[in-house]
């Protein structure tokens, strides 16, 4: 899996994932600090990378953003532990199995691994429900 670290997530990470196989970047070694969300989006998507980051995207724009690029196909891994160290030990735990499901099914767009090393899968069906609840216009 090919990952792109928004700045929420430490750059350190990169090696962290080198080591468990997946092949990523972080924004500021692309020269992306301080780009919005949709920039990130629009830099990754074309690219097939799976975002990760710590946002949980609950605010506007932030969230419009997100789920706006998730259904043009954008996947993102949301890693919601408290800490860098539990962040760190949720990422060593379950970046796997977050990878399998996404090969595995095409649909899914967003992986949320919580505090408790569990984790929850959203796919396009979700995604659409939640702009449809937040009355943002979809693309067909």
């Amino acid at each position: 899996m090919r990952l792109l670290l928004d700045e929420m997530v430490p750059v350190e990470f990169v090696d962290l994932l080198a080591d468990l196989g997946h092949r990523s970047q972080h924004v500021i070694a692309l020269g992306l600090s301080s780009s919005s969300d949709e920039e990130v989006f629009t830099y990754s998507l074309p690219r097939e990378l799976v975002v990760l980051t710590s946002n949980k995207y609950k605010n506007e724009p932030d969230r419009k953003a997100a789920l706006t690029a998730m259904t043009r196909g954008q996947r993102i891994v949301c890693v919601t532990a408290r800490g860098l160290q539990r962040q760190r030990q949720a990422i060593l735990r379950s970046i796997a199995d977050v990878e399998a499901q996404f090969q595995e099914q095409s649909i899914l767009r967003r992986a949320t691994i919580m505090n408790n090393f569990q984790v929850r899968y959203e796919d396009v069906a979700d995604i659409r429900k939640k702009l449809h609840g937040d009355r943002i216009d979809m693309e067909p």
